[in-house]
C-alpha cells in the first residue's frame, strides 16, 4: 500500500514553521506560504487517523554518534556524523523518524545490513503508531567498503520497504570516509 503522503509533506509538518490565522478564522484563507498548505496538513491528519492500518513514513535518518536520552532533545540525534563518516568497528547509531498510521497495530520495522549485495546482519526494531515516531539501533559494522541499510516495515500485509541508507565504512586506517546524500534515497 502506497502511502498518500510523501516524505517530504510529513518533514514538512514535522519541521519548525508558523502559521498565522487571520481573523476569519479561516486556516486555508490565512496560510501564509511558509509552511504547509492546510490541504497538506489535512491529508496527513487524513492519513494517519486511518481506521485501515498503514504503512509507516520514513521522515528522516541519521547516523550518530550518540541519542540524547533526555531534555528537551530526547530521543533526537546527538552529533551527527554527516561526512566525516565511520570508521571500521567503531560504535555509530543509525536514528529514524517516521510516521506510523494510528491504527497501525503493534509492528517491527527491520534494518537489513547489506555488503556487497550480501545481508551481513537484521536488526529487528519495535514500532507502533505514533506522529512522529523516533527510534534507533546501535551498530558496529567491520567491513570497510559501501554498505546499504534496508529500512523495512514488518505487519500482516507483509513486507514494505521504506527506504534505503547508503552507508560508507572506512578502513581504520584511513581518513576519507562520507556518508552518501540520504536525500535521494528516502522513498
Amino acid at each position: 500500500m502506497k502511502p498518500i503522503v510523501s516524505a517530504a509533506m510529513v518533514a514538512a509538518i514535522t519541521s519548525v514553521f508558523s502559521m498565522s490565522f487571520a481573523d476569519s478564522g479561516s486556516a486555508s484563507s490565512a496560510h501564509s506560504g511558509t509552511g504547509p498548505s492546510a490541504t497538506e496538513i489535512q491529508k496527513m491528519f487524513s492519513y494517519y487517523d486511518s481506521i485501515t492500518p498503514g504503512q509507516a513514513v520514513l521522515v528522516d535518518y541519521k547516523i550518530c554518534q550518540d541519542i540524547h536520552r533526555s531534555g528537551i532533545d530526547k530521543n533526537n540525534c546527538n552529533t551527527e556524523i554527516g561526512s566525516k563518516g565511520v570508521e571500521a568497528n567503531t560504535s555509530a547509531y543509525v536514528w529514524l523518524q517516521l510516521m506510523v498510521p494510528a491504527h497501525t497495530g503493534p509492528g517491527n520495522l527491520l534494518l537489513q545490513f547489506d555488503y556487497n549485495g550480501v545481508t551481513r546482519k537484521v536488526k529487528t526494531l519495535p514500532i507502533s503508531g505514533a506522529f512522529r515516531y523516533r527510534t534507533w539501533a546501535k551498530i558496529k559494522l567491520d567491513k570497510p567498503g559501501g554498505w546499504s541499510i534496508r529500512v523495512l516495515q514488518d505487519s500482516s500485509d507483509g513486507v514494505n520497504t521504506l527506504g534505503d541508507i547508503p552507508l560508507t565504512i572506512a578502513d581504520a586506517s584511513s581518513q576519507t570516509v562520507k556518508l552518501e546524500n540520504r536525500d535521494d534515497k528516502v522513498e
